[in-house]
Order: structure tokens, then sequence, then C-alpha cells
């Protein structure tokens, strides 16, 4: 060990200099995602160009809870950190193994001329941020071996090689891999020599790379082999934004101590991907060309955004991609292979290929795009509304790029999605021609649709108003799922999110990230739009042993680990459930998923819950208390009758009071929208202001909701009760109420009864049921339903058949939480 402080000024560093010290809150540069882990007092290792950020003591996050881990990394000027990466998480070990570190120390602070060291030390013990998933892929058994973690930067060096000292005791020790995993692909996407930004498979790779278009750009490079050769990274395991390598090493059975490379931290020496594939080319040796050039059109915003890659002839190898400058000139290093050059632009047909000629700078001409502008107003009041505003292309060539460009693809035929905000104003820049504009806002309001022409060079602008079909007085839905780019597997920032979703009339958001509390209200506010939704902070208890678990309302707290996240490493469900409820927030506990299979693995899966016998095959994780269950994830009700539906009824059938959500566990704006479904609450206001997380929490724990795809209902039962209300005293038989509502675009054609969890009444309904008067009514009725001796519970459910073609959720439907009548 050595140092605990190291260098006095570590950002100081003169060229040919390195050092190793501590950071102070000044040296750390602003933070506008709120999404950076490191801290005043964490270690650093710079130069005059480079530097990266390791842990202290007492800080480490859920996910690895240990501190002597990386924390961030970033290019130095003067004395300060710019442009960091979007840094996230790095586990580097033995096998399954990684350091639990009990101290760290600046051992060697540069000022020597020598390199500059910091060093984190502890026994071994298995990474359990995925449970059990590894111990097959690394079998082996390290736990208890004391272990040296070594951040090594040499003077002149771009890269902080990492290595690893182990010293095995007179029992044998077994592995033959040193691994390296990334939880980083969905913030900052990987790129390899073989496939670009596709997965990378299982072919080795020298290097990984992730990018970061508008800041620092790192990769992860293998140690060299003994002849001094290029190592090899070998894909291990890559799911849900985890990437897994394993390097081949040779570790002592017995008595005796070794230092193993791992690999290095390369930087890059300017913003996006061939900022560090310019330092990979020096680590390396490989030769280069530099290709140039500029982009020019006649259209004065036809280069904005635009993104130059470079592949071979056959573009299906990709070696580079940047984003112009706001004149249009790029300059890249590439391999002599790259002979073509293709320009992407968002709403545009990709150009190419522009063939690359040796020392000529290339010279592209861009067509002319056309400019559509829509102001959203509520027809009403003349309102600025936030929106969702679609286009799709009906004619000319695909707009989507290769996967291998990495390109963000749209899905479902979209040429463009945007979110109108609080202005109620959309920009957006497409190829000239005929597209249809859709216009919506959630399952509430009616919809614009319309074909419209656009031309080169001509804002078309239009004015869309849009028509409330129907009230919801007192009833406000929620979305209780919802992940961004805080979590491992969404790429979404926050901001987009929480704009997207009051986009889509969502009006209450539980942020929902894997190991970590966060909110969206200070977002919401930050966009202004704080008079539409409400944001509560939550978290999802991510177990990957035995379930994970929606929790909400919690406060984030930036001094804990993750924020205050719950730990549950080591601990069975009944404990880690105890201690959520105990918390001072007293928050509510939702089974999220709970026949997920995967690394979801949920928790009626794990614990071996039979729906028809009540019977547990591992009653140590059975918690007699939980309240509510995510039954419709991201689906509809038909898609989880036999499944999640049942489970449920049977809880209700033995007389436990579990409620159910529907959400949407979004992760990607193009894929899976937040708010299908959503769960809609009589809260006694349409004022998101007016809401408090105590209130969203006691309601949904009452059930005085339904979950909605797009239909809307109306329920009154005996003594005037609604859905997770009981009444006494009804008698053999009980009448309710039923109103299912429908904007004109959206489908519905049955209503079903369950009494106990079996159908009793199935009705039609046709567009004869409407209401004259009021045609988004299609069924106004009253059921009569049998009441057992014991007692009955009712739950409704309305359906279409029909997605409605808004590029947008589901099939709709609806259903209700139970009805508990009493004789």
């Amino acid at each position: 060990m050595g140092s605990a402080t190291g260098h006095p000024t570590p950002l100081g560093a003169a060229p040919g200099e390195v050092r190793a010290g501590r950071v102070t809150a000044a040296d750390l540069p602003p933070d506008p995602a709120d999404l950076a882990t490191w801290t005043a007092g964490d270690y650093v290792l710079a130069n005059d160009r480079v530097a990266l950020v390791v842990s202290q003591l007492g800080r480490f996050e859920v996910y690895d809870p240990y501190a002597g881990r990386v924390r961030g990394l970033a290019r130095v000027e003067g004395t300060r950190l710019v442009q960091p990466a979007d840094f996230n998480v790095a586990l580097l070990g033995l096998g399954r193994f990684v350091v639990a570190t009990d101290a760290i120390s600046v051992l060697n602070d540069g000022s020597d001329g020598e390199a500059a060291v910091v060093r984190a030390t502890g026994p071994l013990v298995a990474i359990e941020a995925v449970g059990d998933v590894l111990s097959a892929l690394l079998p082996g058994r390290l736990t208890g071996l004391s272990a040296a973690l070594d951040y090594v930067l040499a003077p002149g060096s771009d890269a902080i090689d990492v290595r690893i000292r182990v010293r095995t005791g007179p029992s044998s020790a077994a592995t033959n891999n040193a691994t390296i995993a990334f939880f980083q692909s969905f913030r900052m996407l990987g790129w390899n020599e073989a496939f670009g930004f596709e997965p990378v498979g299982t072919a080795p790779q020298r290097f990984i790379a992730f990018e970061d278009p508008d800041a620092t750009s790192y990769a992860w490079l293998a140690p060299r082999n003994d002849d001094d050769t290029a190592g090899e990274l070998r894909p291990l395991l890559s799911t849900s934004g985890f990437d897994f390598f394993k390097v081949p090493i040779a570790l002592a059975p017995a008595c005796s101590e070794q230092t193993f490379a791992l690999g290095s931290f390369v930087i890059g020496d300017g913003v996006g991907l061939n900022g560090v594939q310019r330092v990979l080319a020096r680590a390396l040796g490989d030769t280069t060309v530099r290709v140039s050039g500029v982009l020019s059109s006649a259209d004065p915003l036809a280069i904005a955004g635009a993104r130059v890659h470079l592949t071979d002839a056959t573009g299906e190898r990709h070696f580079t991609r940047a984003l112009v400058d706001s004149s249009g000139t790029f300059e890249l290093d590439v391999p002599a292979a790259a002979t073509h050059a293709w320009v992407w632009r968002e709403g545009a047909p990709l150009e190419g290929p522009f063939p690359i000629t040796a020392g000529a700078p290339l010279s592209i001409p861009l067509a002319a795009l056309a400019t559509v502008r829509v102001t959203v107003r509520d027809a009403t009041t003349a309102a600025p509304l936030p929106a969702r505003v679609q286009l799709f292309a009906m004619s000319g060539p695909p707009m989507e790029a290769p996967p291998n460009f990495g390109e963000r693809s749209l899905e479902r035929g979209r040429t463009r999605l945007e979110f109108s905000g609080a202005s109620g104003v959309v920009e957006m820049r497409v190829a000239p021609g005929t597209y249809r504009l859709v216009v919506s806002r959630g399952w509430e309001l009616e919809r614009d649709d319309r074909m419209i022409d656009v031309s080169a060079g001509v804002v078309t602008e239009i004015t869309s108003s849009l028509v409330r079909a129907f009230d919801t007085m007192g009833t406000m839905c929620a979305d209780y799922h919802i992940h961004t780019h805080r979590s491992v597997d969404s790429a979404d920032t926050g901001a987009a999110k929480a704009a997207a979703l009051i986009a889509d009339g969502l009006e209450i958001a539980i942020r929902s990230e894997h190991e970590w509390v966060s909110d969206f209200q200070p977002v919401i506010e930050a966009l202004g739009l704080a008079d539409f939704a409400i944001g509560l902070g939550g978290e999802e208890l991510t177990t990957f042993t035995y379930g994970h678990f929606g929790v909400f309302p919690l406060e984030p707290d930036p001094a804990l680990p993750s924020a205050g996240a719950v730990t549950w490493y080591g601990r069975l469900a009944p404990e880690v459930f105890d201690e959520v409820r105990a918390r001072a927030e007293a928050p509510l506990l939702i089974i999220n998923h709970p026949r997920a299979g995967g690394l979801k693995q949920g928790y009626f899966t794990e614990t071996g819950y039979n729906a028809v016998t009540g019977m547990i095959e591992h009653p140590e994780n059975w918690d007699e208390s939980f309240d509510v269950v995510e039954v419709i994830n991201s689906g509809d009700f038909e898609s989880n009758r036999d499944g999640t539906v049942q489970d449920w009824f049977s809880l209700l059938r033995s007389g436990r009071r579990v409620m159910m959500v529907g959400s949407s566990d979004s992760h990607r704006l193009t894929n899976d929208a937040v708010g299908y479904p959503r769960t809609c609450l009589a809260v006694g206001t349409d004022d998101p202001r007016a809401l408090t997380p105590n209130r969203v929490r006691d309601v949904t724990r009452a059930g005085a909701s339904y979950v909605t795809g797009g239909i809307y209902l109306e329920i009154s039962g005996p003594m005037g009760i609604g859905p997770g209300g009981e009444a006494s005293g009804v008698g053999p038989r009980a009448s309710i109420d039923v109103v299912v509502r429908a904007a004109s675009f959206v489908d519905v054609d049955r209503l079903e009864v369950f009494v106990d969890g079996v159908t009793s009444e199935l009705i039609p309904i046709s567009a004869a049921d409407a209401d004259p008067g009021d045609p988004t009514v299609r069924l106004r009725a009253t059921l009569e339903v049998d009441v057992a001796a014991a007692g009955s519970f009712v739950v409704l459910h309305a359906a279409g058949s029909e997605e409605p073609d808004i590029r947008y959720g589901g099939r709709p439907f609806a259903v209700t939480n139970p009805l508990f009548l009493r004789r």
C-alpha cells in the first residue's frame, strides 16, 4: 500500500508527466444528465491529456458494491476534466470473482517520473450483480484469496493499464480466465472491428470501443500476448446492456503470488468514435490514412446533424463514423481498406456510396430537405399541447441505415417521431415527398391523421387542433415501470422519456431504474410540464435471483450508494421486503413481471408458485404480505390470460386482497411506448400538483383503479363501490353499472365478466350499442352477477381486436381491480 492522498495537484501534469491523487469538488465537471457517480475525494490518474477516476472507500453502487472501481474518464485541458464519457459500470476480475476492496492508496503518485499507480486491495468475492448466471460459464473457486487491483498510467500514455495481483493459499484455486464486463452499451454504443455497431457474437476482438458522439469515447484493449502481439477479448455473454468478455490466463494452483494484465482503458483524443480509434491505432501499431472532405448543399439547413460513415466497397465492413461540424467538414483516420463514404441524416434516405480517392478530399453534395412545423393546440382552449407527432413516408427509398452503422431505427415504418413539449411545437426535417402525419395525445383525445405533401427548401406549417373525446373526472393514470439511461438496459434520456410520457397523456410517472433511486419530477419541472403530470421517485429492485420489484415512493439520497437503492445480495426475499416496508417513505412493493424468464427471473417463477394448488416450491423466499402485482407488463389482458392473470385470480380466490397494476416497462421510446398499458386511479382530482406520493401509493394499494390499453371504464357496484371496494349485504345476486368508453379510433368489441376468476358472461359490443348522443360511449349496461355464500369478487374486462393504427401500443383493452361482494 502507498499514500492515502497522493499528489496534491493531480490534474496539473505537464507534458511528459503523470500524476495520481484525489479530486476535489472543483475538479469535477458539470453533470447535466445527473448520471455521473464520481465525487470529491475519489482518486484520479492523469497526464496532460487524459484522466481516469477511481472511487474512494465508502463510495460504491449497488450493482458493484465495492470501492476502488472506475467511476469515469475524460480528457484533460489545462487543469480541467473536459467532455467526460457517459461512463457507467465496469467489472474487472478473475473468473467470476472481483476484489472486495477494503483499502485504497496511491502506490506511486508519478512525481518520480515513473508510472502513476492507484491500488485497491481486498479478498476476492463472487460477482453477485447477475446472480448465478456466471457460475456455469465461469467455473472455479477463488473466494477469499487476497488480491490487489492496480490502475497504472505510464508517462506518455493515453491508456490506463489494469492489472490484478493475487495470492493463492495452500488449497488449490482454479480459474483460467480473467473477466471484463461492461454495463455500458445503451449509454455509449459499442463498436468492434468485425461488425461495426452490431454485436460481436462469438468472434474474438482486439478491443471493444464505446462511442460518445458528443464527448470522449473510450475502448477496452486486450492485454498483449507474451510475444508482444495483440491479445484477444473473447465474448462470453451479451444481454440487456451487459457485455462480458474473458481473457485466458494460467493461475497457479496453490501457494503463489502472480500478477495478470487484464487490459487497458484507452481514452480518445477528441470527441466521437474516431478520437479513440486514432489512439488505438497508435497503441496497436496500425497504419491509417486520413480521409477528409466537405458536405455542401444549396439548403443551408441540410448539413445540420449529418453523419459521415466510412466503409469498404460493399458497405458490410464499417470503419468509423463522425458528426460533421457546422461547416460540413470532416477529417477521419482509418485503415486504407476504407474505400467509400456515406451520409446519414435523420428523416432522409441514406446517401452514397461516394468513392474515396487517396489524397483527394471528398466533396459530397447533399439533397435539400423539407421542413414540417407542427403546432399542436387544444381545440377548445387553443392552449399549446404536448403531443406525439409521427411522420410516415408514403413513397421513396427506405430511410433506415444498415444495422452496422449504429443509427437509430424508429421502427414501425416511421420516418420521424417527435414529442411536442410545453410550446406544442415540433419541427422536423425530411426528404421531399408525401407523408402521413399522425398527431395524438394518448387515448382520451381524438387524433389528427392526414396526408401532407412537402417540398425541398419549403417550410410546411401545420396546425393540429386535438379534440377531447371524453373527460375522466377525478381519475388520473399512472405507469409504475419506466426506465431511462440511468438503467443499464435503456438508451432514453430522462428528459426524452418525460417529454414522451406526457405527450402520450400519462399523468403519473414513477421512475423505476434498475438498482437506483430516481425521480421524474425534477425533469418534468425543468421541461415546464408540471401542469400535465407528476413524477414520483422509485426504483426497480433487481435481484437476478428471485425477481424484480417496483418500489415507490422513494426519495433519492445522493449521499447513499445508488441514491438509496435497496441491497439484496445474500438475503432472502422476506427480509428484503421487510426492509423496504420499514423505510421512512413507507413505500409500496409491486411484484414486477412475476412470470418473466431469463435475467428478469419473475418472482412467481423463482419461488415456484402454483396457481392451481397455491403451493410454493421455495417457501423461504415467499412473502405473505405483498399487496400489488404487475399482472400486465407491456402487453394486453389476452396475452397474460393464461399466465399472470391466473396467478392473480388464484391469490384472490385464496382470500388474499392482492391488487393489480399494468405498466409499460418501457426501455425504448421507439419500440415500447410509455403508458401502454397504464393504471387509472380514482384519486379525486385532475390536477397533478394536487397529488402527493402517499395519495398515489394508498390508492394503488387499495386497488381503486383499472388498467387500460385504450379503453376507459366507469364502474358502480352495490352501495356505489368501484374497483377495490367492498359491499356487504348484497344478497345472492348483485347489480353493477358499467360504462365502456373509447375514442373513435379505438376498437371495442366485447365485455367479459369474471366472477371468482371464471368467465360468467361475454357480452358482444357493436356499433348499435353506442350512445347516439355520445359516440364515445360504446356500451352502457347494468350487469347482474351471482354472489357465492362465502362472498365473491368481480372483475370486468373490455377489449377490442384491432390495434389502433397510430403506431402506439397494442390491442385495446381495459380490466378492473376486483369488486368484493358479500351477501
